[in-house]
Formats: structure tokens, C-alpha cells, sequence
């Protein structure tokens, strides 16, 4: 981040996460909500004070214009054991990230969180696919409703501990806000 900040060229930046559910492993997203997602990650308070930081954050991916991705560890569709949970291969991150600074990555937004999700790229198979976009995962399980589900609470939850974050830029507030609000 340091390069960036001193207005070096930079080939991507990452905003690394982990989660179990929807997060897919790898994301394209906006500077605003690319600080939010580093907000949410934060503890309580470490969250307080990182509005100032988080303001500026977004102002230098914005100002930069390297590509910024989420990149998430761990499993999507559920835990462990979970019927249709898929653990995420760093292979898999690392060739998304490859034919992404390659330009070889069709892009779609997501209709539920609003960044975008690699539909297409060299060598993808259906079930690199189904991992890549989780709600084709839970679709595939026959978890649809488990999803449909989860979507408004998941963002009800990260408005809701956005909002609580005094002095917090309202771009970022902005990109979490339910969907009716942003009309």
C-alpha cells in the first residue's frame, strides 16, 4: 500500500477476507466498497478508527486505478461438512488474479453485493464456476432458499455495523446500503 500511496504503479491491490457462506473467492470491486469490506473486517474498534483511513484508502484506489479485488480463504456454501460446501483453492485465486491482470476475465455484477464476479476465464470448468459465484453453488446444491435467505440479512448486517462508525465517509455508507436505498 505504501507504493500506492506515494502514487507508485501498483498491478492489483487485494482486500483479503474469510468466510463460509456467500463471500466468493475472488471479487472485483469499487474503491468504496473495497474499504468497507476492510472496515467490516476489523474488530469493533479498530473499525471506529479506521473511518479516516478507510476514506483514504478509497481515495487512492480511486486516484490509482490499479484493479482492486476481494480475495477470500476458506470455504464457500458453509462449513465443513456442510452438504455442497466447497473449500477454496489457492490455485484456483491465483489463476483468477492471473487472467485478471491479463484482462482475460469476463466480469459480471453481482446482483446480490454488488461487486463483480469472474464468469468466464481460460481453462474454467463448471465446478470452478459454481465456486467462483456463490449463489450458482447454493443453486447446484439445492440450497436456493438457504441463499435467498442469507443475501438481505448479510447486507442488513454490514449496513448496520457501517452505519455505526462515526465520521465514516457516506460513499462507503453508500455502497452497503440496502438495495431500496440506493435507488
Amino acid at each position: 500500500m505504501g507504493e500506492l500511496a506515494r502514487g507508485g504503479p501498483a498491478a492489483l491491490v487485494a482486500v483479503l477476507a474469510r468466510d463460509e457462506e456467500t463471500l466468493p473467492p475472488v471479487a472485483r470491486l469499487d474503491p468504496a466498497r473495497a474499504a468497507g469490506l476492510l472496515l467490516l473486517a476489523a474488530g469493533d474498534g479498530a473499525r471506529d478508527a479506521g473511518a479516516g483511513a478507510a476514506a483514504r484508502l478509497a481515495e487512492l484506489l480511486a486516484a490509482g486505478g490499479a484493479p482492486t479485488y476481494l480475495v477470500t480463504a476458506g470455504r464457500v456454501g458453509g462449513a465443513a461438512g456442510e452438504r455442497g460446501s466447497r473449500e477454496i483453492a489457492a490455485p484456483l485465486v491465483a489463476r483468477v488474479l492471473d487472467a485478471a491482470i491479463a484482462g482475460a476475465v469476463d466480469w459480471e455484477g453481482d446482483p446480490d453485493f454488488g461487486w463483480e464476479l469472474p464468469m468466464d476465464l481460460p481453462e474454467l470448468d463448471i465446478d470452478d464456476r459454481r465456486i467462483l459465484v456463490p449463489r450458482f453453488l447454493y443453486a447446484r446444491t439445492d440450497r436456493v432458499y438457504d441463499y435467498a435467505a442469507m443475501v438481505p440479512r448479510l447486507r442488513r448486517e454490514r449496513a448496520e455495523a457501517l452505519a455505526r462508525i462515526a465520521g465514516l465517509d457516506p460513499a462507503i455508507r453508500a455502497a452497503f446500503a440496502p438495495a431500496a436505498q440506493r435507488r
